[in-house]
């Protein structure tokens, strides 16, 4: 979903992807998007200490002042699994062992 969000004529110049969310917390998942997006693509994957706060604080700017967000990219949010060992995860060789 992501690539078809930045092939859109006028996101074709960014630079960098912000992790926001709880599912931002994964290493797997940050592994995913930066060997997607970051190595192959040439973009910057940064990451706040608390990725999940960023949402927390968004929607207390959303309650204080309805129009503060613009626009929104993502109707949902999206994830496949939860909770996984690092030892049951598929193919856990060929991922870096520092997003584990």
């Amino acid at each position: 979903h992501l690539s078809k969000i930045l092939e859109n004529e006028l996101l074709m110049k960014c630079k960098y992807i912000i992790l926001v969310g709880g599912l931002s917390n994964s290493r797997y998942y940050q592994q995913r998007i930066y060997n997607i997006f970051g190595r192959s693509g040439g973009m910057k994957i940064l990451i706040p200490d608390k990725p999940q706060l960023c949402v927390v604080e968004g929607a207390a700017r959303y309650g204080i002042k309805p129009n503060y967000i613009q626009i929104r990219v993502l109707p949902r949010t999206y994830g496949i699994r939860i909770d996984y060992a690092k030892e049951t995860l598929p193919n856990i060789n060929k991922y870096d062992p520092q997003w584990l």
